[in-house]
This record gives structure tokens, C-alpha cells and sequence, in this order.
């Protein structure tokens, strides 16, 4: 049987909760990251390996409306954290694809704080 390189890595994630698929029997895989379900899964990773600290914030994003119910708690916590700012404008923009450049820093700062 033939797996693709990613399977592991998936597998390891899914079973260690730090990911999820976008339905029941669906990983997504190909669909790009947007900005609240990255905070979401650095919420998990940052949970898993209990250093979540008490944060004391509000989601003060003009935006914050549009951030999903599921990561309202994450994109809070990991701004809080200085894990993920916000965009110039004020806006959280948690439906936008996740740049590399972005990506790169919030891998940077979650790897400074586990």
C-alpha cells in the first residue's frame, strides 16, 4: 500500500489533537491555512504541551466578528501571547491565507516559548 509523505505527519497531529480535518472524513489537504486556524492550531500545540499561561484579553480586532466560534478563544490567547499580531489596519483578518512570511514568525515565536 502506497502512502503520500504527508500521512504520518497528518496522523501524528490529528492523534495528538492539534489538528483536525474540515469535515468527519475530510483532512483538506491542498487547501491552504487561513489566519484563525493557524492561531487555533498553535493554541493546541501550546496546550499539549501544558504551558498555556492565563491570559487576560479581549478580542479587540476590528474584525473580531468575522474570527470563526471555534478559534475566537486561540486567536485571543496567541495575540495575548505576542504568538500572532494582528495586521497594520487593525483587523485580525482570520479568513486570509497565512503567508509564509507569517507563518514563518508565529513558528518562531511558538518555538521560543515551548
Amino acid at each position: 500500500m502506497f502512502y503520500a509523505w504527508y500521512v504520518p505527519y497528518i496522523a501524528s497531529a490529528y492523534n495528538a489533537k492539534l489538528v483536525a480535518g474540515v469535515t468527519d472524513t475530510t483532512f483538506g489537504i491542498g487547501n491552504r491555512i487561513t489566519r484563525e486556524q493557524l492561531a487555533v492550531m498553535v493554541h493546541r500545540a501550546i496546550a499539549a504541551k501544558g504551558n498555556l499561561q492565563q491570559v487576560n484579553a479581549t478580542g479587540a480586532f476590528t474584525d473580531f466578528d468575522l474570527v470563526s466560534d471555534f478559534a475566537k478563544d486561540a486567536v485571543v490567547y496567541v495575540n495575548a501571547a505576542g504568538i500572532m499580531n494582528g495586521m497594520g489596519d487593525g483587523s485580525f483578518a482570520p479568513l486570509q491565507s497565512v503567508t509564509r512570511a507569517q507563518a514563518a514568525k508565529v513558528i518562531y515565536e511558538l518555538i521560543t516559548r515551548l
